[in-house]
């Protein structure tokens, strides 16, 4: 099927080209002729489309979906032109042939792609600051972030590109930004921060959530560690306490949920302080019974109380204290003569010492 169609200079493309009255007759020339045409050219058209500027059909080799998306957005840039000059009143003509040519518009797609990877590193790199607990260099990364979201934004607006994504990373940088407020006022202990972690997931901000958790997590593990190996260090037996149990439990479930490269060194540290504990503590062997574990308790607790005079003796503020938090928490529940003596003698001895 030979063609009868004129060709024209389409002003779009600015070049000229055939031009078909309708989509069909497009399609047609496209299906009796792509054959003949791939024998002696390289560029074999394989679809048509729709020229605004000619108002009609032209036939294309094109069918990469970001150079479609290149061209469409450089031909919505000339009507914007023209649209201009228009309005102006005058210079219509010399306005109106500021038109981008397709490797112009390719130039101004690269910068505008730098600006948003720039922006999503930034975004990348502000939550593994957090992962690591460093957050000033997590609030100078978010800054970073702010500024080309905000160049990306305003260059897509200026130059009619379409800004893919837009919503999803105007969302992140400002749950970034939101974050460092929530992690200031809820990193204060560990019943702080987790009064804000047990909220429902809705509530929760994704990155305060990341540095929170991992914090809690080696505050809490290590602050465990320390109560054990001073207890060790004063001789205290604590094979039967059950708190080396409860690390282990911690270290092995509760780090999962914490991703980071602080972390996971913290989490060796850990294992290998647990070890050398277990190592001075011997075996851990179960009670027979729950009445027989009680009984254990009580005298680890009178235990720790010698260890905590002679603690004192030494001066060692921070070995007593812990004894006394660790004497005072091992206590049972259940209320009888044994236990509210041994009550009444930590409380006094926190007071007199």
């Amino acid at each position: 099927m030979k063609p009868t169609n004129n060709r024209i200079y389409c002003i779009g493309c600015r070049h000229t080209k055939m031009l078909f009255e309708s989509e069909q007759k497009a399609t047609n020339f496209i299906k009796f002729n792509r054959e003949e045409i791939a024998l002696s050219s390289k560029k074999v058209p394989l679809r048509a489309y729709y020229c605004s500027f000619c108002c009609g059909w032209h036939v294309t080799s094109v069918s990469d979906k970001e150079r479609i998306d290149i061209l469409e957005a450089r031909d919505k840039h000339k009507w914007e032109g023209i649209k201009f000059a228009i309005n102006k009143g005058n210079q219509e003509t010399q306005e109106a042939s500021k038109f981008l040519s397709f490797e112009e518009a390719v130039e101004e797609y690269k910068y505008f792609n730098m600006l948003k990877d720039t922006l999503t590193r930034n975004l990348q790199y502000a939550e593994s600051d957090l992962r690591n607990m460093e957050l000033e260099e997590a609030v100078r990364h978010s800054r970073l972030a702010q500024k080309y979201f905000g160049d990306a934004n305003a260059y897509a607006h200026n130059n009619n590109l379409l800004f893919s994504r837009k919503h999803d990373l105007e969302k992140m940088t400002i749950a970034l930004v939101e974050s460092f407020e929530i992690i200031r006022m809820h990193d204060a202990d560990h019943e702080s921060r987790q009064t804000y972690l047990c909220l429902t997931p809705a509530k929760v901000n994704p990155y305060a959530k990341i540095f929170l958790r991992n914090k809690d997590f080696i505050e809490v593990t290590d602050t465990k560690l320390t109560e054990l190996e001073t207890l060790v260090k004063y001789g205290v037996n604590v094979s039967s306490l059950g708190m080396m149990e409860e690390i282990e439990r911690d270290i092995r479930d509760f780090s999962c949920e914490c991703i980071g490269k602080k972390v996971g060194k913290k989490r060796k540290q850990f294992q290998s302080r647990l070890g050398v504990v277990k190592s001075k503590a011997g075996i851990y062997n179960e009670t027979d019974s729950i009445e027989d574990e009680i009984k254990i308790k009580y005298l680890t607790v009178i235990d720790i109380l010698e260890k905590a005079h002679l603690a004192y003796a030494k001066r060692d503020n921070k070995g007593f204290r812990i004894m006394m938090k660790v004497a005072e928490r091992l206590l049972p529940e259940e209320k009888n003569e044994i236990r509210d003596a041994l009550f009444a003698n930590i409380q006094k001895m926190k007071k007199e010492f």
